[in-house]
């Protein structure tokens, strides 16, 4: 039943825009970077490690990302409830599973996944396609550092990034694992968006733009809270070398990210709660 549930998210074509258009964001990232670089000598590129999107290099796309990722990774899961309830197909689902606790949470679990699926395979893209067409190694970034070198880059990049010897001296595994943290952010905001409209009987828009409003108010917050040093922005962490928020506190970071997953939990256990109420 688990696969049957996952088959039935999987082929929403809600699943399928927010898909294709975080991949014509990672795509158009990409192409900019090729045409910005075009007819360059060799000693004028920069390291393919330098051009993944979450990169200060990419700050057009980058920004629209970032503003619209909260958003995007929540539009296949914010309706699911709703589309089966009025189809009345969710007694049927039910029934299938056994049990409303093993209905709930089997669901969970597929928005979970496909919710980190979204974001992850076009940013496995991104790094493939810079990788593939732009070099390992440049005379323009620290991809060719001496050892000496490389440590003083590490300890003044302390400031924008949270790992900077893993980004100085493994950039390519830190990218890969910026993607994977970026995934599992988008798979917490799918959970968040999908238990929340359980609370929500009509306006859809309000459950759409629920997780959406959530997390931009905690970036509203940072600018107010970086006069005290402290910066919430969660996706500030995850993207390498932010210039937006240049204040990163690892201690900060982990507190945010325990409150945001507590908030989660919270909501899936109160949604469950209110299934049951509903059927």
């Amino acid at each position: 039943m688990f696969s049957y549930y996952c088959h039935y998210v999987l082929h929403r074509k809600e699943f399928a825009i927010s898909l294709c258009i975080i991949l014509i964001l990672s795509i158009t990232d990409f192409l900019s970077h090729c045409i910005a670089f075009f007819g360059s000598s060799s000693s004028n590129l920069i390291a393919g490690n330098q051009l993944f999107i979450g990169m200060a290099h990419s700050v057009g796309v980058n920004f629209i990302f970032r503003m619209l990722l909260p958003l995007i990774v929540t539009i296949p899961f914010s309706c699911i409830y709703f589309q089966e309830k009025s189809d009345s197909i969710i007694y049927l689902t039910i029934t299938r599973f056994h049990s409303v606790k093993r209905y709930y949470f089997s669901s969970m679990i597929v928005v979970f996944l496909t919710a980190s699926f979204i974001i992850l395979i076009p940013l496995l893209l991104n790094i493939a396609l810079t990788s593939i067409t732009f070099p390992h190694y440049s005379l323009r970034d620290f991809s060719n550092l001496t050892t000496a070198s490389a440590y003083y880059y590490e300890k003044s990049s302390e400031v924008y990034i949270s790992i900077p010897y893993l980004f100085v001296n493994y950039p390519y595994l830190f990218n890969y694992l910026t993607a994977v943290k970026i995934a599992l952010f988008a798979g917490f905001a799918g959970v968040f968006s999908y238990a929340f409209s359980y609370f929500i009987k009509r306006k859809r828009i309000f459950v759409y733009m629920s997780f959406f409003i959530v997390y931009h108010c905690m970036e509203l917050s940072s600018f107010w809270l970086s006069r005290y040093n402290i910066n919430i922005s969660l996706l500030s962490y995850l993207f390498i070398y932010d210039l937006e928020y240049p204040i990163k506190n690892n201690s900060v970071f982990l507190i945010t990210s325990g409150v945001l997953v507590f908030s989660v939990i919270c909501m899936v256990i109160l949604g469950q709660r209110k299934l049951k109420n509903i059927l």
